[in-house]
């Protein structure tokens, strides 16, 4: 008589909710080279690591199987990596819901068509509602024109959309007209954050935070998310690369149950300098350090 195959994950605490959103950082390369990326990104950067579409696929699994409702595809530019649309379409097939952040300048119509036949959410930066500005901060002529038509592509297709801007030196002074140029072209969902020192926003970002890593964080990232990078590593969030808590070669369920997670969980829980301890939302204007929240709304 053949053996029940009996899932690692049917013994988790449904209420524990170990994992509701995970991002696959499934490539280090872009084809920008924005001042302030927290990934140092740039043409030259790592394509794919050590990870193999294999180890994408059953991590997505996974991570249906122990309660995540939300995975977001980010790099670098995730639209770079040579199996994307693979990957977006296993993504799609468990049921999850699923975000791409992308800096939009390879969104032509096909994949803009590809995004409104699964019914992808997308996310979007854009720096000014000057193209050069934009240009200056992306490091790449022509690049606010090109964001600029994927936005209308994927407004025009009715695609779940949001724009964060990132305020920094080149573009403090016109951040409000920003928001209403992207508002212009259709987009509701806008929001502003700050450099995070993390990266090359070390350089660029607000100082005095580069002896303290979790001062850089929004104080958010304990709440059962998780990030995994080209090689498999796992950290908080996509910007707590400074806080590695395992690798998920050695299984997606004993990081989330690890002692390094949940001693990071609990040590940002207590972190004096957390504003979240004091009751505020990440939208909420009295600490505009941990805002927008870098989670999509509806996790």
């Amino acid at each position: 008589m053949e053996l029940e195959q009996v899932s690692p994950f049917s013994t988790v605490d449904a209420n524990k909710h170990l994992l509701r959103f995970l991002w696959l950082e499934i490539t280090k390369r872009c084809n920008l080279a924005c001042r302030h990326c927290y990934r140092n990104s740039s043409p030259k950067a790592e394509l794919l690591g050590t990870m193999t579409d294999e180890d994408w696929i059953r991590l997505i699994h996974e991570a249906k199987e122990v309660g995540c409702t939300l995975v977001q595809f980010i790099g670098g530019e995730p639209l770079v990596h040579p199996s994307f649309s693979l990957l977006l379409q296993i993504a799609h097939g468990t049921g999850m819901n699923v975000e791409v952040f992308t800096n939009a300048t390879l969104v032509e119509d096909d994949v803009a068509d590809l995004f409104s036949k699964y019914g992808t959410r997308v996310a979007v930066s854009v720096y000014a509602d000057d193209p050069v500005t934009h240009d200056r901060v992306t490091s790449h002529k022509g690049s606010h024109s090109m964001t600029e038509k994927a936005i209308c592509r994927l407004v025009d297709r009715g695609i779940d959309l949001r724009v964060g801007i990132i305020e920094q030196g080149e573009n403090s002074d016109i951040i409000e007209q920003t928001v209403e140029y992207v508002r212009r072209l259709g987009v509701q969902n806008v929001g502003t954050d700050h450099i995070r020192a993390v990266g090359r926003g070390v350089k660029v970002g607000s100082t005095g935070w580069q002896s303290d890593p979790m001062a850089a964080l929004c104080g958010q990232c304990h709440k059962a998310r998780l990030a995994v990078d080209i090689n498999g590593d796992a950290f908080p969030c996509v910007l707590s690369n400074a806080f590695p808590v395992g690798n998920i070669r050695n299984g997606l369920l004993q990081v989330l149950s690890g002692k390094r997670l949940e001693n990071f969980r609990q040590n940002q829980q207590g972190y004096k300098g957390n504003p979240c301890n004091s009751g505020c939302s990440p939208d909420d204007q009295r600490f505009p350090r941990c805002k927008p929240n870098c989670v999509p709304k509806g996790d």
